[in-house]
Order: C-alpha cells, then structure tokens, then sequence
C-alpha cells in the first residue's frame, strides 16, 4: 500500500510536467534556446500554480480548480512564445496540455478518467516524440495502472480512457504541428 501512494504521489499530474520540462530544458543545454525554453516553460507552470491556489479558494469543485488556471497559463505562454520564436516541443507540450485541461473540464463533470494515466501517457508520448530513446517510459503504464486500481480511485475503464486521450492528444497535435 506504501509503494501505491508513493508512486501515486511520484508519477502525479503536478509533477509530471515538471519532469518533462526538465528533460526538455536538458536537451537545450549549450544551445542559445536554453533560456528562451526555461522562461518559455516555467513562466505558464508558475501562473498555472498561483492560478490553482486562487481558483482552489473560489471553488471545491477540483474540475474547475484544475482547468480554469489554464487560460492565464496559456495567454503567458503565447506572450512568451510569440517573443522568442518556434520552439516546436513546446508548442506541442502546451497545446497537448490545453487539450487535456479542455477534456478534464467537459469530460470529468460527468465522467471520471484518470488523470494520473493521461498525464503520464501523454508526458511519455511528447518525450518519445522529442526522442525516441524515450519510449521505455512507457514500461512504467502498469504501474501507475496498478497504483491507481489498489488505492480504488479509478476502474479499469477510466484508466483505459485516460490512456487513450493521454496517448492521442500529442500524437494528434504532433501530426498537425509536423513534428509526427
């Protein structure tokens, strides 16, 4: 039971952005875009955080608590974006991020998918769509499954859901952006 709430913690949707900026600004090292990408992606995480903690005074309701902190995020992060130039992985990264947000507003009022899977399905197609060596992440999909069935948050349907919207909004948005 300790390893499930460890891993439910670890392999969380806060921290898993976090892990793939980290990446993302590794592969940046040494290059003149390491600071354009540092400030192109901690600036939206910072104003999507601030925006967490206020939007969580004004509402219980974790849907709107999670998804509404997004707008702001979203507008620095054009802001920024449209300062520094293409960075294609971040375009992908954020825009798989607002379609996921957009899922957990409409979708999860009335269904509960798993938030955990879709993060970490989509952290680990947007890091495999960077780099292939990448894919073994995906090795680690039966572990938050089993994380999550043991402490009995989801059922084998909302994680199967989580899943596929985790895996299909990068791939998606990667084909549009030409990265795919």
């Amino acid at each position: 039971m300790r390893l499930a709430v460890f891993l439910e913690h670890a392999l969380s949707p806060l921290t898993l952005p976090l892990f793939a900026m980290s990446v993302i600004l590794y592969a940046s090292l040494g290059t003149q875009s390491f600071v354009p990408t540092l400030l192109t992606s901690a600036i939206p995480i910072a104003v999507y955080c601030a925006g967490c903690v206020v939007a969580r005074r004004f509402s219980k309701n974790e849907n709107v608590y999670f998804s509404v902190p997004c707008l702001p995020a979203l507008a620095s992060f054009i802001v920024i974006y449209s300062a520094y130039g293409p960075m294609p992985i971040l375009l992908l990264s954020t825009a798989t991020v607002c379609a996921f947000f957009t899922v957990v507003y409409l979708l999860r009022t009335y269904w509960r998918i798993s938030m955990h899977m879709m993060f970490y399905a989509g952290v680990s197609a947007i890091l495999s769509i960077m780099d292939a060596a990448f894919l073994p992440m995906f090795a680690l999909v039966p572990a938050v499954a089993w994380c999550r069935l043991s402490l009995k948050r989801h059922t084998p349907m909302q994680l199967a859901a989580g899943f596929a919207v985790g895996l299909a909004a990068p791939i998606s948005m990667g084909v549009f952006l030409g990265l795919v």
